[in-house]
């Protein structure tokens, strides 16, 4: 198949989150439910996350393609997160949302989408900044996205 746009994400798919490597402050909670009474989405509660909170915290994982992302909820305590493609210098990604103080919204956040086909590892890492707003660091992984 040859897409109009060679910059689609015709070949987009979800990777498992217990492929990623824990580095340091994450862990898989088996069946993620928040505790603050916030509002949620089917498909995202009640399932498997990669669950940091804590600044620091890090994991990584390879894929094989042009792109990369993860499929996250964005609640109140959504932080902010870095990351980096290859060892490149990190880059930051704020996910809280403007519905982030009365959901844990599902949210698609796109990390790189221009890589040259190929082998690649991503670096992700929860930031020691938040939005002010936010009243924590978190940061909950359901599916990693891969293109």
């Amino acid at each position: 198949m040859i897409p109009v746009d060679p910059a689609s994400y015709f070949r987009g798919r979800f990777g498992d989150i217990r492929d990623a490597r824990i580095i340091r402050g994450f862990k898989v909670e088996p069946s993620w439910r928040p505790t603050d009474g916030k509002g949620t989405r089917a498909g995202f509660v009640d399932v498997p996350a990669l669950v940091g909170t804590e600044p620091g915290a890090e994991f990584e994982f390879g894929f094989e393609g042009t792109g990369c992302g993860l499929f996250i909820t964005a609640g109140p305590d959504a932080g902010r997160l870095e990351f980096s493609i290859d060892g490149a210098p990190y880059r930051s990604v704020d996910t809280y949302t403007r519905w982030s103080s009365g959901l844990h919204l599902p949210w698609a956040v796109i990390l790189a989408d221009n890589l040259k086909p190929g082998r690649h590892v991503a670096t992700v890492r929860i930031a020691d900044d938040r939005d002010a707003k936010a009243i924590g660091t978190a940061l909950r992984v359901f599916h990693l996205l891969l293109n």
